[in-house]
């Protein structure tokens, strides 16, 4: 099994939250890579009072054969 992660930081004064750059990354992954089958997927986030947020989706997945 493999695993594919996908980050970006959100920092605070950025109005627009980062959920469409992460579907169009993970897209584009998908497209390029139709031979996978995704088997689990998480997502998290984590930041401080004073800081910007990290968000992070994983996936794991296997190549089809």
């Amino acid at each position: 099994m493999k695993l594919k992660l996908f980050t970006a930081m959100n920092p605070k004064n950025k109005p627009e939250p980062v959920n469409t750059e992460f579907q169009t990354e993970i897209n584009e992954w998908l497209q390029a890579n139709p031979s996978i089958e995704i088997h689990h997927i998480q997502q998290s986030a984590g930041g401080g009072s004073q800081g910007p947020f990290l968000f992070c989706i994983s996936v794991w997945y296997d190549e089809r054969r």
